[in-house]
C-alpha cells in the first residue's frame, strides 16, 4: 500500500496526463461505478467496474483507489488517508449490441462500429470508524461526447466516487453500498426518435432506504464538470405537425435532447422537453431527438451522451433518517439510427378482475396483490416489427445461495415468474403470486430486458415489473375509502370512514412501522399533512368493541 502525496488528487492526475504520451492517455473511459461491501472488523471489499470504448488503448492491469477521511477534503494530509493500487480480476468482456450478420465476433477497434469492453478491479481495505470516508478512482480519459463542452474532449478524466459513513456520533456503523444489477449495462444503445426506457436498479443488502437521482459528471475529487449546449432541431416524424426546438443547455436531469412528438392538427409546434425520471421504478424514459451520420470520431461523438445516476442511502438512526452513504454510476448513452427497426413494445401485464388487485401499465409496470390470496397475471412481450424475434432476460429471482450481487429479488413465499415462448415473436411471462402476510407493505422489483434480433443494431427495451403486497380487502365494521388524494380540489382530500362513531382513536403508521399521526378523537380530518405519497397502515379503536386494522393509499 502506498501513501498519497500531500497534494490534491486533481494535481496528481494532471501530472500524470502531462508526463504520459498522448496515445497512452486515450483509455476512452465510458462508464462504471465504485461500490463497497462490509466484511466485518472495519474491513471492506472495494469493487470498481469499468467500461471503456474499444477504440482506446489497452485496459490497465490496475487502477489507483484513493481514500480520504472526513475533514481532509481532497488533500491527503491525514494519516488515515492514502491510496492503493487495485488489480484487475476476471476476464475482460466485450459488448454485443449488434446482430451476427456483422461478423462472428462483435466489433472492437478504431474506425469500427462503436462498442465497449468491461473490466472489474477489486481489493480489500480497512476503514476505521470515521464520520465520512470518500473513496474515488480517476481514469483518463473520457471520449468526445455531445453533452459536455468541446474543450473537455479527450482531456477530462472519468471520476468514480463513493461515500461511506462508519461513525455517527458515538455509534459505529457497518454498511454495504447499494449494488447495481449486472443486467443493466451502463453503455446502452438506444434508437433515434423512438421512446426508450433505461433502468438502473440496485439492490440494498442492508435494507436501508434509497433515493435515486441524476447528477453532474465529475472529473476529480468533489469537482464536477459543466454541461454543454445542444443545437436547434426540427422533428418532422409527423409531417402534419413539425416539432421545432431552438436548442438549449444540457443538465443532469436533461442530459439527452428529448421532446414530445407533434400532435397539432397542422403546421408547426414548439418542442416540449420530455425526459422523465422515475425514482420509484429506478428508470428514465425519453425519445432521443438528435442523430449525426458518419463514421469519423467527431461525427460519432455527437451521438454519445454522458448520464450519471446517484443513489443516496439513508438509515433510521437516533430517531431520524440519516445519510450514511452514496454511490454513483456513470453511463454513456449511444444513439443509433435504427431505421425501420422499432424498439420492442413495453410489456403489458393483465390479470383476471379482482377487487383488491390493481395493475398500472405506464412508464413503470406495477401490480398490487393482496396477501394470502392467489393472483395470476400474464405478461405479454411484443414488437412493432411482427417478424422480429424477442429474447427476454432477467436475473435469477430466488437463487439457492444468494450473494450481494445475486440476491433474492422475489421470495418464493411471495411468488414466481416463468417465461414461455422465449426467442419468438411473442414471449409470455406467467406471474403466480400468493404472498404471505409477513410481506404486507413490501415491494419487489423484477428487472426485465427485452431485445430483438434486428440488424445491424438490436433494439432493446428495459422494464421493471414492480410487485407490491397489500392487505386483503375484508369486511369492516365501518365503511371506508382506501385511497385519498389531498390536492386541494375538495374531492377525496381526506381519509374518511363512513358511519364513524364518536370518540374513535386513530393511529397511522408509515411503511416502516413508524407512527406518523395519532388522533384521540378522529373526525375524518387526516389530509396526509407532512407525509409523502405511499401506503400507510392504521389502527382504529372505537370506545367499545375490537380495534380495526387496515391500510390506505395516499396519492398526491
Amino acid at each position: 500500500m502506498g501513501k498519497a502525496l500531500h497534494a490534491s488528487g486533481k494535481l496528481w492526475l494532471l501530472l500524470i496526463l502531462v508526463l504520459l504520451p498522448q496515445a497512452l492517455r486515450a483509455s476512452h473511459a465510458q462508464g462504471g461505478q465504485l461500490t463497497y461491501e462490509a466484511l466485518g472488523n472495519h474491513e471492506y471489499r472495494i469493487t470498481c467496474r469499468f467500461f471503456r470504448d474499444c477504440s482506446g488503448e489497452k485496459l490497465p492491469d490496475e487502477v489507483r483507489l484513493d481514500y480520504r477521511a472526513s475533514g481532509t477534503g481532497c488533500v491527503d494530509l491525514d494519516p488515515l488517508s492514502g491510496y492503493l493500487m487495485i488489480p484487475r480480476i476476471g476476464a475482460v468482456t466485450l459488448g454485443d449490441p449488434y446482430c451476427t450478420a456483422l461478423g462472428s465476433q462483435p466489433p472492437c477497434g478504431p474506425r469500427k462500429a462503436t462498442n465497449y469492453q468491461t473490466a472489474q478491479y477489486q481489493t480489500t481495505l480497512t476503514l476505521p470508524p470515521n464520520e465520512e470516508w470518500r473513496l474515488f478512482v480517476t481514469i483518463a480519459s473520457r471520449p468526445e461526447v455531445a453533452n459536455l463542452p468541446g474543450d473537455f474532449t479527450d482531456v477530462e478524466p472519468l471520476h468514480f466516487e463513493a461515500i461511506l459513513r462508519t461513525l455517527v456520533g458515538t455509534e459505529e456503523l457497518q454498511n454495504t453500498s447499494p449494488q447495481f444489477l449486472e443486467q443493466d449495462i451502463p453503455v446502452p444503445f438506444v434508437c433515434w426518435r423512438q421512446p426508450t426506457t433505461l433502468t438502473f436498479s440496485a439492490t440494498e443488502p442492508d435494507g436501508d432506504s434509497l433515493v435515486y437521482d441524476l447528477a453532474d459528471p465529475m472529473n476529480g475529487c468533489s469537482e464536477t464538470l459543466g454541461w454543454g449546449t445542444y443545437p436547434g432541431s426540427i422533428d418532422d416524424t409527423n409531417p402534419q405537425c413539425r416539432v421545432i426546438d431552438p436548442g438549449g443547455k444540457f443538465s443532469a436531469r436533461f442530459p439527452i435532447p428529448s421532446f414530445k412528438p407533434g400532435t397539432c392538427a397542422g403546421g408547426n409546434t414548439l418542442a416540449v422537453p420530455d425526459f422523465r425520471i422515475n425514482d420509484f421504478n429506478r428508470s428514465v424514459t425519453f425519445r432521443p431527438a438528435l442523430f449525426t451520420t458518419g463514421t469519423e470520431t467527431a461525427e460519432q461523438a455527437q451521438n454519445k451522451y454522458v448520464m450519471v445516476v446517484q443513489i443516496k442511502e439513508y438509515r433510521y438512526l437516533q430517531k431520524q433518517w440519516m445519510l450514511i452513504g452514496s454511490v454513483r454510476r456513470d453511463m454513456l448513452v449511444i444513439v443509433m439510427d435504427c431505421q425501420e427497426n422499432r424498439v420492442p413494445n413495453p410489456p403489458l401485464v393483465t390479470a383476471p378482475p379482482a377487487a383488491d388487485v390493481r395493475i398500472f401499465n405506464t412508464d413503470s409496470t406495477l401490480i398490487e396483490v393482496p396477501a394470502g390470496r392467489l393472483t395470476t397475471a400474464r405478461i405479454d412481450f411484443t414488437d412493432p416489427n411482427p417478424t422480429d424475434q424477442l429474447t427476454v432476460t432477467m436475473p435469477e429471482l430466488a437463487p439457492a445461495s444468494p450473494t450481494i450481487l445475486n440476491p433474492v429479488l422475489l421470495p418464493p413465499a411471495v411468488g414466481s415468474l416463468m417465461l414461455s415462448d422465449n426467442n419468438t415473436s411473442h414471449p409470455i411471462g406467467q406471474l403466480r403470486l400468493q404472498p404471505d402476510a409477513n410481506y404486507i407493505g413490501q415491494t419487489f422489483r423484477i428487472p426485465l430486458r427485452i431485445e430483438d434480433n434486428a440488424c445491424p443494431t438490436k433494439a432493446v427495451q428495459n422494464r421493471v415489473v414492480v410487485v407490491r403486497v397489500v392487505p386483503a380487502v375484508v369486511p369492516k365494521p365501518f365503511g371506508l375509502y382506501n385511497i385519498f388524494t389531498p390536492n386541494g380540489d375538495a374531492k377525496n382530500d381526506v381519509f374518511i370512514f363512513d358511519s364513524l362513531p364518536d370518540d374513535c382513536q386513530l393511529q397511522i403508521f408509515n411503511r416502516w412501522g413508524r407512527l406518523v399521526r395519532q388522533y384521540r378523537r378522529y373526525q375524518n380530518n387526516w389530509n396526509g399533512d407532512g407525509q409523502p405519497s405511499g401506503l400507510y397502515y392504521y389502527i382504529l379503536t372505537p370506545p367499545t368493541g375490537p380495534a380495526t386494522k387496515g391500510w390506505v393509499q395516499l396519492i398526491r
